[in-house]
């Protein structure tokens, strides 16, 4: 759909009209397209093409130009992309002054980009040029956000629906490390868009690799702007402060796909066929050609505790506190947690209040001489007080203690005080040895390397 824009231009009432990309129509034309300025989206026929509408504010719109009109089956999810993109590019179109005020920094620091200001260096950047190249636009915005402190420097990344196709660095110093970004980057997609920040000082094991190469590179966190596993579109991973701008990382994305719409897969046919003819020589080659020298196989793979003890629930009952997290040693009989029953204490009320009326029962009896009726009593007594205790048992079971030696590697968390837990769902996991079990997924032209018996380096 992006590979049909012709323009994109915004309105600010009363009649002021600016260039976002490519060039305005003419005043007569801009007068019918003020119409369709309503408080939904409006799509209205402009000569061979199509321009929709999509209203930022009470006063203020964005104006898509497509040069072919979109098939009727497909107008609604165009309209549904293009209100996702302008949500995007409201942060970056200039507003009222407000949006242009200049931003306070501390001494010495580089001043932080305002809302207008970074497509304006972009247009600054291009030299007004209708049809950018890509690599142009993508390198020009990541020297931008260089320049203004938004970024320490980073990746643009054109991913596919499965993988990373190719990529744009802001400097040199990224080079070397370029394939291990990409594979991060990669590996934190998920089937939602998703962006995050992460600390240099992390230690969750999903983002460690990220918090690794924050600290090579002497950043305070990396961060990510990803797109959906499954979807075409542009992503970003980089390295800055702890207080990366996401929502601004996000918008430049979306500004660089309206200005140099990524070409989608089926329009790279003969490159890709190329390449395939390629890989295919060279895995013939490899195929025959001896390898007299020891060979060094990278693999990717999941590590998980060998020795391990589940702490599961004896009851049903509600998380009162828990007293552990994951990361703490603890000993057999540590107390991990503690749960209520509410209905467990009204049972033993109960059975408290039968036992008082066999009491007083089998003391009338004995008062009166009724020797059948006291033993009567007596045996009910006991048969209340059984029942009373195999109650309380079951509710010193709810304070869950640890059952080995070890170190805490999963647990519900403290924050979720008060949650209903049934009977046999996990309360922690204890790793009771240092051992681990690690499953590796090597890729195909490396699978034919690995022998039993081959040894290797986990990091």
């Amino acid at each position: 759909m992006l590979d049909t824009l012709d323009a994109v231009y915004l309105l600010a009432r009363p009649n002021l009209w600016t260039v976002v990309f490519g060039a305005l129509p003419d005043a007569a034309q801009r007068a019918e397209l003020e119409k369709t300025a309503q408080a939904r989206p409006s799509a209205r026929k402009l000569g061979e093409g199509m321009v929709i509408s999509v209203p930022l504010s009470a006063d203020r719109w964005l104006f898509w130009q497509l040069s072919a009109v979109p098939p009727v089956s497909e107008l609604a999810s165009v309209m549904a992309r293009l209100q996702d993109l302008s949500r995007g590019l409201e942060r970056l179109v200039p507003g009222d002054a407000s949006d242009r005020r200049p931003v306070q920094t501390e001494a010495g620091a580089k001043p932080a980009v305002s809302s207008a200001e970074l497509i304006l260096r972009l247009k600054t950047a291009l030299g007004g040029r209708a049809r950018p190249k890509p690599a142009t636009v993508m390198t020009s915005l990541l020297d931008l956000l260089v320049e203004t402190g938004a970024i320490d420097g980073g990746m643009l990344i054109d991913f596919a629906a499965t993988a990373a196709r190719r990529h744009w660095l802001s400097d040199s110093r990224y080079r070397s490390h370029a394939a291990e970004i990409r594979l991060v980057a990669e590996s934190l997609r998920t089937a939602e868009a998703r962006s995050l920040v992460v600390p240099a000082t992390g230690e969750r094991a999903e983002h460690l690799e990220a918090a690794l190469l924050a600290r090579q590179f002497g950043s305070a966190a990396m961060a990510f702007v990803l797109p959906p596993k499954g979807m075409h579109g542009l992503g970003f991973c980089g390295f800055g402060p702890d207080a990366v701008d996401l929502a601004l990382l996000s918008a430049a994305l979306d500004l660089a796909a309206v200005v140099a719409p990524p070409k989608a897969p089926g329009s790279e046919r003969r490159r890709w066929i190329r390449r395939g003819l390629l890989w295919g020589g060279a895995a013939l080659a490899a195929v025959w050609l001896a390898l007299p020298t020891p060979i060094a196989v990278t693999a990717t793979g999941e590590a998980t505790a060998q020795d391990l003890t589940v702490v599961a629930m004896p009851g049903d009952a509600y998380l009162k506190a828990m007293h552990v997290r994951p990361g703490d040693r603890v000993e057999k009989g540590d107390v991990l947690a503690d749960f209520d029953s509410p209905a467990l204490r009204d049972m033993l009320a109960e059975e408290e209040l039968n036992a008082t009326i066999e009491t007083l029962g089998a003391q009338a009896a004995l008062a009166e001489n009724r020797y059948s009726d006291y033993q009567i009593a007596t045996e009910r007594l006991k048969i209340v007080t059984t029942r009373i205790d195999q109650i309380n048992a079951r509710i010193a079971a709810l304070q869950i203690k640890a059952t080995a030696d070890g170190r805490i590697i999963e647990a519900i968390p403290d924050s979720v005080t008060g949650a209903f837990v049934r009977t046999g769902d996990q309360v922690a996991a204890i790793q009771t040895s240092t051992a681990m079990r690690i499953k590796l997924t090597f890729a195909r032209l490396d699978a034919r390397l690995v022998t039993p018996g081959m040894t290797g380096t986990a990091y």
